[in-house]
């Protein structure tokens, strides 16, 4: 018996209309389904459409045609328990340090009581992505996967 598939993208299409008018068809019927633990990896040459099909998956681009469907269930706007990391990490606020990064979600979400509990929630999601140490440099002082590893967490939520 073979369990339903985490994601399914079933013939998904999509075009961009050009400055001259034109449609260009950066996807066409693409379809693959990703099984619970399994890791895949979507490769290609820039601007084949890698970038568009990711955020069809995470309902961020709607497809022309086809759907996708996540544990059985229809996908078409983004939801919270979902994350995707984009190409360009300079997501972070560059006149803050790591720690206030971090720490800045926490409180303007009002997710902590202070911003003590805000610094301390921030040094520990920092020490579970490998940057303790950097704690007050500042983005411009990262490397690019230390910025991505900065962004690789959940603020209160699947870390504890």
């Amino acid at each position: 018996m073979n369990e339903l598939p985490v994601v399914s993208v079933q013939n998904i299409s999509k075009s961009f209309r050009q400055n001259d008018g034109s449609n260009l068809e950066v996807l066409h019927n693409i379809s693959f389904d990703v099984q619970q633990n399994e890791i895949v990896a979507i490769i290609g040459h820039s601007g084949c459409g890698k970038s568009t099909l990711l955020r069809i998956i995470c309902g961020l681009e709607t497809a022309d045609r086809g759907f996708v469907l996540l544990d059985g269930v229809k996908h078409v706007k983004p939801r919270k328990d979902m994350l995707m990391l984009f190409q360009d990490f300079n997501q972070l606020l560059p006149w803050k340090t790591v720690l206030n990064n971090v720490a800045h979600p926490l409180t303007a979400t009002k997710t902590v009581k202070n911003n003590k509990d805000a610094k301390m929630h921030a040094l520990k999601r920092i020490a579970d992505v490998g940057l303790s140490g950097f704690e007050n440099s500042f983005p411009h002082q990262l490397s690019g996967g230390m910025k991505q590893r900065g962004l690789d967490f959940t603020p209160l939520g699947a870390h504890g």
